[in-house]
């Protein structure tokens, strides 16, 4: 098989790519151009990037160099004290983000559905 991308995908999918950013404290200009970039790859096939568990100085960091307004205020949750708080957060919105556009989300399983949703069209 060959590995998921998102030229494969084409415009078959929207999906919500969530990037757990967990004890990452700084952030230099690649990977700000990268996230930047893939935010952006994501939004060009009807898709989103999500970013959880941002520490102040890596959103800093993206405020500063106008990644942030890319990827959006809105799909950037901030880092807390409690365990996965973030993660479920994130979760949550990318849910959410899904069922707006008429996307399914019932019983969703990566492990299971990913052929699936890789070779169904996308809902009308």
């Amino acid at each position: 098989m060959e590995p998921l991308s998102l030229s494969s995908l084409g415009s078959r999918l929207a999906a919500v790519v969530v990037l757990v950013l967990r004890d990452t404290h700084k952030v230099g200009t690649t990977a700000i151009t990268w996230i930047e970039g893939y935010a952006k790859t994501l939004q060009a096939s009807g898709s989103v990037l999500m970013l959880a568990d941002v520490n102040p100085a890596v959103l800093e960091a993206l405020q500063r160099s106008g990644a942030l307004e890319v990827i959006g205020a809105s799909n950037v949750f901030a880092a807390t004290p409690r365990v996965l708080a973030a993660e479920n957060t994130a979760w949550d919105a990318a849910q959410q983000w899904l069922k707006a556009r008429g996307i399914s989300t019932r019983n969703f399983n990566l492990a299971t559905n990913l052929d699936q949703a890789v070779t169904s069209p996308k809902p009308e």
